[in-house]
């Protein structure tokens, strides 16, 4: 993963105050942070128009959108859209998932391609993008310039407290394998949505979650939540802000008081040896499998 000079990070720390200024801390700081969890995303995803639907009033009104939403499905990008689909300019770049289209009577409309519903993940953070351009939008910040428009744009998400879902998105390796007649094939992808990259987004995301006052429990909670590569730069960023710092970001807005993650229970201390152990007899059992599986294919 690429890292940030000192001159991306003036631009990251210029940008955010701005959109501070022209917006308001309040929701920096006190906007619910979105996981990648059933309890943020209730929905059964089906991987359809009303699905995508769902998820972007879910996401508008996290926003504080009082907007509707409209999508429209294609099999390969806006070219094969309908006639008097979007307003006026749109998100949309080669290869996207989703994009915005504009803003028509109070509704909001959205394209999504058919082809990448099924990545529920990639989606979520795809959206959460979009519905950041609608919030530029609405609330007149966007810029001339369309990269980077698409730059404050993922920016953007990170104030409104969609951060972990975008900054999850920006970088995604995954790594296979599978024991097949003549040995082991290994499998692998690179999946990258967005457009600041995941140094910079980590590094934004633990700015706010540093200056939300969050303890190192805390940080390491959110961590957990993210991409093993974005989880380390976010959290060395966390271990090397200084708090005080980040004061001049929220122009006036005192800091919030830290928080204070309570100690786990001894029910709770309990109940998490249980599960790692579950863990470890179930890693064993794969172990013992694969390797007789292995010893079968050899013999």
């Amino acid at each position: 993963m690429a890292t940030l000079t000192p001159g991306d990070r003036l631009w990251l720390i210029e940008s955010l105050t701005d959109l501070i200024e022209r917006r308001g801390a309040s929701t920096f700081l006190e906007a619910r942070l979105l996981e990648p969890t059933p309890a943020c995303f209730p929905d059964r995803w089906t991987a359809d128009a009303a699905a995508v639907r769902t998820l972007a009033r879910r996401l508008l009104a996290h926003a504080g959108l009082d907007l509707d939403a409209e999508v429209e499905l294609f099999d390969d990008g806006p070219d094969e859209q309908p006639e008097g689909f979007g307003t006026g300019q749109t998100s949309h770049h080669a290869g996207t998932a989703a994009w915005f289209a504009g803003i028509d009577r109070g509704v909001c409309l959205f394209g999504a391609e058919i082809g990448k519903l099924r990545d529920g993940i990639g989606i979520v953070g795809a959206m959460a993008h979009e519905i950041a351009h609608a919030y530029r939008r609405f609330h007149r910040l966007e810029v001339r310039d369309r990269d980077e428009e698409e730059r404050l744009t993922d920016l953007t998400t990170i104030y409104l407290g969609t951060g972990i879902l975008t900054t999850n998105a920006s970088y995604r390796y995954r790594a296979s394998s599978s024991f097949e007649r003549g040995g082991e094939r290994s499998m692998y992808s690179h999946q990258r949505i967005g457009y600041l990259g995941p140094a910079a987004m980590s590094y934004l995301l633990a700015m706010q979650v540093v200056a939300r006052g969050a303890d190192v429990p805390e940080q390491k909670r959110v961590a957990r939540l993210l991409e093993t590569n974005q989880a380390g730069a976010f959290r060395a960023t966390c271990a090397s802000i200084e708090r005080p710092s980040l004061a001049p970001l929220l122009g006036g807005t005192p800091l919030p008081p830290m928080m204070v993650t309570p100690a786990p229970s001894a029910r709770d201390r309990a109940r998490a040896a249980v599960r790692i152990a579950l863990w470890a007899i179930a890693l064993l059992v794969l172990a013992t499998i694969g390797a007789l599986a292995l010893d079968a294919l050899v013999g």
